[in-house]
């Protein structure tokens, strides 16, 4: 914030590495307002009508998770069968005196692969909670799109709180938006 306690007060977003180093960063410096306006010019860049298609094929897409619920099922399917096999494991142990070093190391063997087969189902079932995610984000992007069918003329924080990811500036003063949606375009200082 420049000037904080007086008439001339007005918020400037710059790198956070701006005067960090010998060599200084070379972005530009932004108010808060420009910010703003480059946010509804950013907005206004879509073509409402196929981005909002492009969108729902996309919806389409992330909802098939068939090759997921198949790999979750055959992970399953491994794992119940690795859970036997330790089951039956000790039942023989307490039954016949077994070699405690082969046993052992069998046993840690089984572990190593059940550890496995659980850490890809973990990453599946992120992958599709990933998916659900992106999906919602997605829906509230075509919300907004269908809700502001014309150009958007005021800033609203709604808005970008609410489509928002981050905002990248480059060197040249460009402007990249990342939409949750996984949407991004630049604007122009």
């Amino acid at each position: 914030m420049w000037h904080s306690t007086d008439k001339y007060r007005r918020i400037i977003f710059q790198c956070n590495s701006k005067f960090a180093n010998e060599k200084k960063c070379e972005t530009p410096m932004f108010t808060e307002e420009q910010i703003k306006v480059a946010f509804l010019a950013s907005f206004n860049q879509f073509d409402k009508t196929s981005t909002i298609e492009d969108l729902e094929l996309t919806i389409k897409v992330l909802n098939d998770n068939t090759r997921i619920d198949k790999k979750l099922i055959n992970l399953e399917v491994e794992t119940n069968a690795i859970v036997a096999v330790f089951d039956k494991r000790i039942k023989d142990n307490l039954e016949k005196a077994l070699n405690q070093d082969d046993y052992s190391s069998k046993w840690l063997s089984l572990k190593d692969k059940y550890d496995a087969l659980v850490a890809q189902a973990n990453k599946l079932r992120e992958e599709k909670k990933n998916k659900a995610t992106l999906i919602n984000h997605i829906k509230l992007f075509i919300i907004a799109l269908k809700d502001n069918k014309d150009l958007v003329s005021a800033f609203s924080n709604k808005l970008w709180t609410t489509l928002i990811e981050s905002v990248s500036v480059n060197k040249d003063g460009t402007l990249r938006f990342r939409y949750y949606s996984g949407l991004t375009n630049i604007v122009h200082k």
